[in-house]
This record gives C-alpha cells, sequence and structure tokens, in this order.
C-alpha cells in the first residue's frame, strides 16, 4: 500500500498538512481512502482525520450474486420438504422388504414392499416416492400397484399414499413394478415420508439378455447360474433375447462339460441337435434346450450382432449363464448351498428371512424354532439326522415345531427333510449360540437372547406441550433387563400424578424393540408427573416423566426477532410465540394461526416461510432461520392474524404482526458456506485491522512532528518580539 504525503503551503493565516493513504491494488476486494489534516488557525492546532470514502466493496456486485443464489437455493430446500397442510404426520416410518432380484429384459418384475408409521389421527398420512436409476436409454417407470395387505389404513397405488383410518400402527403392503425394456443394472430408491420423518428402501434389479429357467424337469428361479444332473439325454433350458435397436440378431454359444445345444426357438436357420451356436431371430426371445451329458461346468454365452444383417457380433459376450452340472449320484444327499435353516419367533413359522428373537428367561416356555429345509445340490429333497450344540442359556428339541425339549448337545434320532429345531428357555439369561450340523457339515448358527426382568426404565415424552383431549402414542417407556437387553412382551404400568390435568393408561406391553407406546388424555392447562413402573403398586423399578398440558387456541400471538440490529446478510431468528387465555403456552400441533397471506417482509429476505395460514408449534413456539436484507437500513417482518374461530380467539383474532429491526455496517460474512469467500472476508478484515495500526501510529508521529514544530514557532515569536523585531503582518519568518 502506498502512502502519499502532500504538504502545502498558504497565504492566509493558516498553515495545513494533509496526509492521504490509499489501496494501491487494482484487484483488491476493499478499497480504503482516509484524509489526515493539521491547521494551525490563530495560535490553534487541529488535527482530523477522516475516511475520504469509508470501505467500499470493491466487487460488491460479485458478492451479491453469491449471496442470491445462496438464498435462492435455500429458498428451493424448503419448498422441498413442506407438508401438505392438510395431512398429519405420523411418528415412526418404516419401508422394509424389496430385494436385489435378476430378471429377463422385457419381462415384467414385481417386489412387494412394507410402508408401516405410528399414525396419530386418522388424517395422518404417509407417501412413498421412487427415484429410478436406469441404462441410457431406457423407457419403464416405476409403479406401485393395489395393496395386497393394509392394517388400520388404505393405500392409493397413484399417488404411492398410505392414509390411516384412526389413531395407531399402521401400514399397508403393495408391490414395486418395473418392466426393464433394456438390459443392465436399475436401482429403484424409496422414501416413505411423513412430516419431517423419512425411511428409505433400495430395491436392485439386474436385467439382462439370458436367464436359467429350467433344469432336470423343475422350474428355478429366474437367474444367471443353474444347475444340472449329468446324463446322456439330460437338459437343462436357458431363455435368450435378441434386444438390438434395429433388428439385429443374437448368438447364443454353449460350451464345457461335452454340452451343445439340443434345441432352440425363433432361430434362423433352425437349431439342429449337437450344434455348438444358434441364431436367435431379431427382437425374439428362444428357449434354448442345452445337454448336460457329464459333470463339468457349462456356459452359456449371448452375443449381440452389431447391426441389423450385418453378420459381425460383439467380440465379448452380452450375457452368461454360469450351469454347474453334478453327478447323478448326489440326488437327495444332503448339500450346503441348497439347502435352509430360518429363525422363527416362538412357534411361528414361515419367515423368509431370520427373526431376532429376545425373549423372557422364565423356564419351560419355547421362544424360538429354527425352520430346518434339506435339500440335493439339484434342489431335490435330501434327508440327514440333525446335530444341535447349544452354547449359553436354553435347550432344544429336534421333529414337529413344538417338539421337546431334549438338551443342549445332541443328534436327533429321525432324519428328514424337514425338520425343526425348538429353543426353549431354562431360566438362565444371556445369549444364547445354537449350532445346527449334518453330520459334520455346520448348516447354520443363530443366537437367541434370554432376557431377566424389568432393570431399567426410560421414558420419552413424544410433545413438549399436550392438548387437551386424547394425544395418541403421547409417551413412549423402553426397558432394558440388567443385561442392557431390551424386553418384549412385558408390562409397563403408568399412572398420573394429576389427573385432573392428564390422565394415562394403566399399562402397556412392550413391543419386539422393547418400546411400550402410551396415549395421554389432557384435561385442564397445567403440568402432572406420570410414573412407570414395573408393578401396578410399590414398583421396585420406576421412572417419571413431568408433561404439560396446554389449550388449543390462542389468546395472544406475538412476532419477535432474535436481534434489534444485524450486519448485512448475517443470520436471523425469527419466532412467533402463542399463548393460550391462562397465558401458558399453546399445546404443540398445526394451527391456522395466520390469514393465508402467511408473512411478508418489506423487503428481501432468504428463509422466510412460504405463504401459509398454517404455524406448526412446538412449547408455544415457532421459529425460523433467516439471512439480514443486504443493504443498510430498517426492515421488518409482518402478518396478519386469523380470524376469531379455531384456533384464535376473539383477543388474538385479525391483528397485526410486525417484527423489527435494522442493517448497519457492511457485509463480515458473504455465502458461508464456501470456504473460500470466507477465507477471502477473512483476509480483508486483517488487512483492515494492520491498516488501521499503521494509520495510528503515523498519526502519533505526525502530531508529535507538529506539536515540536508549533513549539519552535512559539520560541522564534517570542525571541523576536523580546529583541524588539516587528515581523510583517502577512509574512513568514
Amino acid at each position: 500500500m502506498k502512502i502519499l504525503k502532500h504538504f502545502r503551503k498558504t497565504t492566509d493565516s493558516s498553515s495545513s498538512v494533509r496526509m492521504k493513504t490509499r489501496s494501491g491494488a487494482k484487484d483488491s476486494l476493499i478499497s480504503i481512502g482516509w484524509s489526515l489534516e493539521h491547521r494551525v488557525e490563530s495560535g490553534k492546532s487541529r488535527i482530523d482525520f477522516v475516511p475520504l470514502k469509508g470501505p467500499i466493496m470493491a466487487n460488491a456486485k460479485t458478492l451479491r450474486k453469491r449471496i442470491a443464489l445462496v438464498a435462492a437455493a435455500a429458498l428451493g430446500v424448503g419448498l422441498l420438504v413442506a407438508t401438505p397442510a392438510f395431512a398429519t404426520a405420523g411418528t415412526a416410518p418404516t419401508l422394509t422388504g424389496g430385494t436385489s432380484i435378476t430378471v429377463l429384459t422385457g419381462g415384467a418384475t414385481s417386489t412387494s414392499v412394507v410402508m408401516g408409521m405410528t399414525a396419530t389421527d386418522s388424517t395422518t398420512a404417509i407417501t412413498v416416492t421412487s427415484v429410478l436409476t436406469a441404462p441410457t436409454g431406457n423407457a419403464a417407470a416405476v409403479t406401485f400397484g393395489a395393496s395386497t395387505a393394509t392394517t388400520n389404513s388404505a393405500f392409493s397405488a397413484s399417488t404411492g399414499t398410505e392414509t390411516a383410518t384412526a389413531a395407531g400402527a399402521a401400514s399397508a403392503t403393495f408391490p414395486v413394478l418395473l418392466t426393464p425394456s433394456l438390459p443392465g443394472t436399475y436401482t429403484i430408491a424409496l422414501t416413505a415420508t411423513t412430516g419431517a420423518l423419512t425411511a428409505t428402501q433400495t430395491i436392485t434389479i439386474n436385467a439382462v439378455q439370458a436367464v436359467y429357467t429350467l433344469g432336470d424337469s423343475s422350474a428355478t428361479p429366474t437367474t444367471t447360474v443353474g444347475s444340472g444332473i449329468a446324463g446322456p439325454a439330460n437338459t437343462v433350458t436357458v431363455t435368450a433375447k435378441s434386444l438390438i435397436a434395429g433388428g439385429g440378431r443374437a448368438l447364443v454359444t454353449v460350451s464345457g462339460a461335452g454340452s451343445t445345444i439340443q434345441s432352440a426357438s425363433n432361430t434362423t436357420p433352425t437349431a439342429v441337435a449337437g450344434a455348438s451356436n444358434a441364431l436367435v431371430n431379431a427382437n425374439a426371445t428362444s428357449a434354448v434346450v442345452v445337454s448336460t451329458p457329464t459333470v463339468g461346468t457349462v456356459t452359456v454365452n449371448v452375443y449381440n450382432e452389431t447391426g441389423a444383417g450385418t453378420g459381425i457380433y460383439d467380440a465379448t459376450a452380452d450375457a452368461t449363464v454360469t450351469i454347474t452340472v453334478n453327478a447323478a449320484a448326489v440326488t437327495g444327499t444332503f448339500n450346503l448351498a441348497k439347502s435352509t435353516a430360518i429363525l422363527n419367533t416362538g412357534v411361528t413359522t414361515g419367515a423368509i428371512t431370520d427373526a431376532t428373537v429376545v425373549a423372557d428367561k422364565v423356564a419351560g416356555v419355547e421362544v424360538a424354532n429354527i425352520a430346518v429345509v434339506l435339500k440335493d445340490a439339484n434342489s431335490g429333497a435330501a434327508t440327514g439326522a440333525l446335530t444341535v450344540v447349544i452354547t449359553g442359556p436354553g435347550t432344544a428339541g429336534v421333529g414337529a415345531v413344538t417338539a421337546p425339549s431334549v438338551g443342549k448337545n445332541f443328534t436327533a434320532t429321525s432324519a428328514g427333510s424337514s425338520q425343526f429345531v425348538s429353543i426353549w428357555s431354562d431360566g438362565s439369561a444371556g445369549v444364547s449360540t445354537i449350532t445346527v450340523s449334518v453330520g459334520s457339515t455346520v448348516l447354520t448358527t443363530k443366537t437367541v437372547t434370554f432376557t431377566g426382568p424389568i432393570a431399567t426404565l426410560a421414558a420419552t415424552n413424544g410433545s413438549s406441550i399436550y392438548m387437551v383431549g386424547a394425544n395418541p402414542a403421547a409417551v413412549t417407556v423402553l426397558a432394558k433387563d440388567a443385561g442392557g437387553n431390551v424386553l418384549s412382551g412385558v408390562t409397563v404400568y403408568a399412572s398420573s400424578a394429576t389427573a385432573t390435568v392428564a390422565t394415562i393408561p394403566a399399562s402397556a406391553v412392550t413391543s419386539s424393540t422393547g418400546i411400550a407406546t402410551f396415549a395421554l388424555t389432557g384435561v385442564a392447562s397445567g403440568t402432572s408427573v406420570l410414573t412407570f413402573g414395573n408393578a401396578a403398586t410399590a414398583p421396585t423399578v420406576s421412572t417419571t416423566s413431568s408433561v404439560t398440558v396446554g389449550l388449543s387456541t390462542a389468546s395472544t400471538i406475538t412476532l419477535t426477532l432474535d436481534k434489534a440490529t444485524y450486519a448485512p446478510g448475517a443470520k436471523a431468528v425469527l419466532t412467533l410465540t402463542a399463548k393460550d387465555a391462562n397465558g401458558k403456552p399453546m399445546a404443540d400441533g398445526t394451527y391456522a394461526l395466520l390469514t393465508s397471506a402467511g408473512l411478508v417482509a418489506s423487503t428481501a429476505i432468504t428463509g422466510l416461510p412460504a405463504p401459509s395460514a398454517s404455524v406448526t408449534l412446538s412449547g408455544g413456539t415457532a421459529s425460523w432461520t433467516l439471512y439480514a436484507p443486504l443493504t443498510a437500513g430498517p426492515f421488518s417482518i409482518n402478518g396478519t392474524t386469523a380470524v376469531a374461530g379455531g384456533a384464535v380467539n376473539t383477543a388474538a383474532a385479525s391483528l397485526p404482526l410486525t417484527a423489527s429491526a435494522s442493517v448497519v455496517g457492511v457485509p463480515t460474512t458473504v455465502d458461508p458456506g464456501t470456504a473460500a469467500n470466507a477465507a477471502a472476508i477473512a483476509a480483508v478484515q486483517a488487512s483492515v485491522a494492520t491498516l488501521s495500526t499503521t494509520i495510528a501510529s503515523l498519526v502519533a508521529s505526525i502530531t508529535a512532528q507538529i506539536s515540536a514544530l508549533s513549539a519552535l514557532v512559539k520560541k522564534i515569536l517570542a525571541t523576536g518580539s523580546a529583541r524588539g523585531v516587528k515581523l510583517p503582518a502577512t509574512g513568514r519568518k
């Protein structure tokens, strides 16, 4: 930075010394200029230090654009997550099911999912949306099918919306449908939304040109791998498609383990038995029958023609099916890869995935069972005696689903293709490991947790202020044993200290996650202490939760900002407070407290909620994060309360609301989400601080010099006067 010094002489009765400083860099973010003036008039000295222009933003236009972009982005996000005013939000959304599947391209696929929530009333809604990631050029779209099962709800396939029919747990099972038009990987990202809560699930579909569809005279799941039995007349079937735009064909080849093509539909020329390849007609599906004469691996490849009638095919396979051919002797012999073992809860059956079993340690109860299905290498039925070893609490039996307990380490006396291993409690708590083997081969290892009595209870309020009337799913209580295990199926007892304020059911049973859910009925405005325990009277384990009940009608509504002044673009918090006739905060909930115009700012402000009469209160307040205007001066946020009736009484109806503040100074932060801008501003602030120190030092130095000069002039004048020297009236010595 250059420091320019200017001295000038005048012919009047005053003397002046002026110094100016300016930024010398063209591209600096801030230009600063000051004027330092010292005057001596009529024997009086005065020093002025005045900014010429003050700090100015050299590239303010660019910075304003950046701030505008951030503001627009923030507003956009706010709009995306807005909750429809007509739907009540539920709690604890869930989305389960779906899977990773392989399908033949062009074939319809369907996989079921289950969407659930805890509804607060009959207007509670949860909506599922999908985002499809698909190969370029895909013409398929994701749709939802009609619900196959519902609990306490109705499901709309066209909108993907499940609406509760009453308060409480609600769920809907429905198919997710897709017909892939091109080979490749399709990912369906599902999101279930209720209010601000979401649950997600992903389904992956692998669409291929060839699949293994028939083996050893039995249909098989759609897959790119399969098995066969060796034999001179034995075969498997592979389905292949030609999918090239413009009418290209597909070349199918088979190799390995002496295999050949026995027949193939939709081929030109017609496939000949014993051939190693076949040409599938354009846009056709072919059932290719492949011989499996010997043990080994058979590979079926599909190559696409590069164009209609070119006779040139891709150098690498576009689809592959691998078939493992086993010896005929394996029929009926246990095969680990083909056999299954599924853990069920209690005496239930039919699960397709392992259940999580947490059960009371009380002795003599069957808490789980393992459904065992033994198969051979060709997916045929196999037999074998089961050996069971239990490490930890519990005992087991083998046979029917309710087989009596035998012990902890034994081999069953009977063998079969379908058997059950029953798991029984023995009065001990802890984690049990159950290992099931067939001969020397371990088939599966499962775990079951046996729990002790309730050791801890933890209550959680669902709202900060409950309304007078019904409050479903108001308080949840988590029950655990001494080992920290959640307790399912145990009873938690409850009572309210002040029944004139709030009442609560006498008890609730914990879910599989160890949570007991209690509704609450608000009777009158006030506070009550709820007690939860392991017994109705004289509990040995208990916890408390204080609940507040408020009215649902506002008598006073105010609007405030958290500060009186802000820097340009600075963060601000706007708060609406609603109180009832008792001066207490209103109950939690969404209320029509404003006119439909909502809240309006006197100038551009980022973060202001979209125009709406509805306000969602928690603890009697609703808050929004805003960003102050970029220009200096006063600003305000204004609205009008709703007309009397509903959530607003006469005292608070149709009144203006205003929150005012002012913007002062220059921006100290610009686009706080961008590290580069923040660093640039910080550097500028440091430069200004350094400059201020330099100027202060210069001012002190000049002041000292002028003081010395003034003293010298006075001395000269005094000396001249003492010697009788008369100075000219307009001159200087």
